[in-house]
């Protein structure tokens, strides 16, 4: 069967051709075709993990450590408290605004590629900060570095389910969802001894070094996105064959056209505001980071003016709730099972099966 595609719909772009016979469309078979981003081996799809996970520990990671500098940046550029906070608070903006830009265009581009152009933003971003002249520097870098580094927290949980079937999934997503609330409490940790050591500036000089460490661990990873892989796997078949009548589904979407990228970036606010259980989960989870958030200003300062610490002895505090958020996935599994004892289309408790 031939289908022609006109000039203002779908075209095979990539081929130059204006026609495609669906019997040489090009599919995924199953997850154990070679092509398949599922059927890597375990250490690979677990290096991808570790790699994800490494990635939004560093970017949440630097948006809390930002505030053990606090003093030293007060008598640099004799800069109040207040104005030495904004600094953390434009980063966290950048967070919250980055995903609704990387999440869709990784539906479009592929993981790999926004990862790669994101991360760049991200170190980009963070030299400026690093060498800042004065606060005004500061405050407007670290918004375009969060910007950039957040694409990690929205596009992880794709990732996973790229490399990994629906029944492998529990325990990737635990860690990935760990991340995020390991690296912010890790910083005040970190910071607090790099401050009290070393100037304000090597904060910044060793989250670039351990974020370039994280480029070039994203340079080696494969592209994970289904529609990319299918489409390597149609373009592997052309070159072999030197037939040009073998084509993949994404290639016959015109991926640059203005129209779908507006669709795509338009989603995320459709989601947020016409789903109630997803607008109901976005403002939990803002309360619940910004009470965290809270913490960072405001603990260390309790500790040092009431019990007498000094700056790395306030961020040991937070290694309370580094464990608990990492004894927290323990309980992973007995949810897990738990779940799986209720009927979905019942909503009952369902018998105990006996082998």
């Amino acid at each position: 069967m031939t289908q022609v595609l006109s000039g203002d719909e779908n075209e095979l772009g990539t081929l130059g051709l204006e026609s495609f016979d669906m019997a040489f469309e090009v599919v995924l078979d199953s997850d154990s075709d070679p092509a398949s981003p599922r059927s890597m081996s375990s250490p690979r799809k677990w290096f991808i993990v570790t790699t994800i996970c490494t990635a939004i520990v560093c970017v949440t990671c630097t948006s809390s450590i930002y505030t053990t500098t606090y003093n030293q940046l007060s008598q640099e550029f004799a800069a109040t408290r207040l104005i030495s906070a904004t600094g953390l608070s434009t980063f966290v903006f950048g967070i919250a605004f980055g995903p609704l830009l990387s999440g869709p265009l990784s539906e479009l581009f592929g993981r790999k590629r926004v990862y790669l152009v994101a991360w760049l933003a991200f170190i980009i971003f963070t030299i400026p900060s690093a060498v800042a002249p004065n606060m005004s520097t500061l405050i407007a870098t670290r918004f375009f570095a969060g910007f950039g580094g957040s694409t990690f927290l929205s596009v992880s949980g794709g990732t996973v389910g790229d490399i990994f079937a629906k029944d492998e999934l529990q325990k990737p997503m635990a860690l990935v969802s760990l991340a995020p609330f390991i690296g912010p409490s890790l910083g005040p940790f970190l910071g607090g001894f790099i401050n009290y050591h070393l100037h304000w500036r090597w904060t910044y000089y060793i989250m670039l070094i351990w974020s370039v460490l994280i480029f070039l661990a994203i340079l080696i990873i494969p592209e994970t996105f289904h529609p990319a892989a299918c489409a390597a796997k149609a373009r592997k078949i052309r070159i072999e064959t030197g037939d040009t009548r073998y084509w993949a589904q994404s290639e016959t979407s015109r991926q640059s056209s203005p129209k779908t990228i507006g669709v795509t970036l338009l989603r995320p606010f459709q989601l947020f505001f016409l789903e109630p259980m997803c607008f109901c989960l976005n403002i939990y989870s803002a309360i619940l980071l910004g009470i965290l958030y809270l913490f960072f200003g405001a603990v260390p300062q309790i500790f040092r003016t009431n019990y007498g610490m000094n700056l790395w002895q306030s961020g040991l505090t937070f290694l309370g709730i580094i464990i608990g958020m990492a004894l927290s996935v323990l309980t992973n599994p007995f949810g897990f099972v738990y779940g799986h004892n209720w009927s979905p289309d019942t909503g009952k408790r369902q018998a105990r099966r006996h082998k």
